[in-house]
């Protein structure tokens, strides 16, 4: 173990993360993740030269230790090495996550990102304070070809063991990962799909014979709709759903949004919490950790680091609800219109930024870290907040 408190912290913390791996592993993991967090990068180079420094060891020995985080096990040394399988990882760390979660609504966000011409990343993650916490994914090669559709449906019901049956779970998608068989097996899953679809097809509302445009529905900003209704003419395509539309002050186009919530159950406002996950994405690259600099060029191994990855999300933004630990920062309601409002902050600054300042002053004043938990936005306070839509 390392002297450094807010290290060990951090080390007994993975370990109750994930109980099911081994101590060495975990301690990598923690390693890895902990030198993420602190130097705002996860190249190799960069970590392997401040874990150096960390332990007391040579940076060649500190180098090829953290690699073995991503290699396969006949890679490694040793006769007892195994190769780390993320997905195994994935429901651990969601359940960790929801045994600190002060509310019962919970939305999660899918969506995919490029990491240069090399891979796609497909995301699961928990839309949380403004950012989202990368809670499963599947790294694919940018010219690998077949449906996504398989791949999400794989990762949420990797996951769906961890929500209750007193959870309220939103899964959010944009127009180009919509279609009726997701919608149809998100919902079998017990979640609540909240898929945006594209303006170009037909509906017919609840009890109506005649189709309607859905470039119709929602006309100018400001205006709100919901109903039940039948989605899309062609029978292969037709889906018998809930319709929210609402196209907000500052928005360029109408958000229609199809679930299986009833219109008096639902808001399209919620429809919102989709974007924190762009936000995360942006730290994940150029605004965070710099894996868009990865020279990695498997699939597999980018996949394994990714874990290290999200380990550091969630340190930085655990930590971030112990604002007593940071006076100079104020916390209020974002409830002005700004250029790019799309994503709504609780905070003047980031939760992502609140976090890692906290994480730097327990590491230079040799203080234990703060206890992990996640205290959420109540989701109509949330709407309050935004931007809102007349009937």
């Amino acid at each position: 173990m390392s002297d450094i408190i807010a290290l060990n912290d951090w080390i007994a913390t993975v370990d109750d993360v994930f109980p099911h791996i081994n101590k060495p592993t975990v301690k990598l993991l923690a390693l890895w993740s902990f030198s993420i967090a602190t130097l705002k990068s996860c190249s190799l180079s960069s970590v392997s030269q401040f874990v150096a420094s960390l332990l007391g060891a040579s940076i060649n020995t500190a180098r090829q230790r953290l690699r073995e985080l991503y290699l396969e096990k006949e890679n490694k040394r040793g006769e007892k090495r195994r190769t780390i399988d993320p997905e195994q990882c994935f429901l651990p760390l969601l359940k960790w996550i929801m045994n600190r979660w002060d509310n019962s609504h919970v939305a999660i966000a899918i969506d995919a990102t490029n990491l240069k011409d090399r891979f796609v990343v497909l995301t699961v993650s928990v839309s949380y304070c403004s950012i989202a916490i990368p809670i499963a994914w599947k790294v694919l090669r940018t010219n690998q070809s077949g449906s996504w559709n398989s791949h999400w449906i794989r990762l949420l019901k990797t996951i769906q063991p961890a929500f209750s049956k007193d959870h309220i779970v939103l899964v959010l998608a944009d127009r180009g990962i919509y279609s009726p068989s997701l919608f149809r097996t998100i919902a079998s899953m017990g979640f609540h799909p909240y898929l945006r679809i594209n303006s170009g097809g037909m509906f017919k509302p609840e009890g109506k014979k005649i189709w309607i445009p859905l470039s119709n529905l929602i006309k100018s900003p400001g205006e709100q709709w919901s109903g039940r209704v039948t989605l899309f003419k062609s029978t292969k395509s037709r889906l018998e759903c809930t319709l929210l539309g609402c196209w907000q002050h500052d928005g360029e186009k109408p958000w229609l949004i199809a679930t299986d919530l009833m219109p008096g159950e639902s808001d399209p406002l919620w429809y919102g919490f989709r974007a924190w996950i762009e936000q995360m994405f942006k730290n994940l690259k150029r605004e965070g950790w710099q894996w868009h600099r990865t020279r990695i060029e498997s699939a597999d191994r980018a996949e394994r680091h990714l874990l290290a990855i999200a380990l550091a999300f969630i340190l930085v933004i655990s930590i971030t609800p112990n604002v007593e630990h940071l006076p100079d920062i104020e916390f209020h309601i974002e409830t002005t219109k700004k250029k790019h409002s799309s994503i709504f902050s609780p905070h003047s600054i980031s939760a992502f930024r609140a976090g890692r300042i906290l994480l730097l002053m327990c590491l230079i004043a040799g203080k234990s870290l703060p206890k992990p938990r996640f205290i959420t936005i109540p989701w109509d306070l949330f709407t309050m907040a935004r931007y809102g839509c007349s009937e």
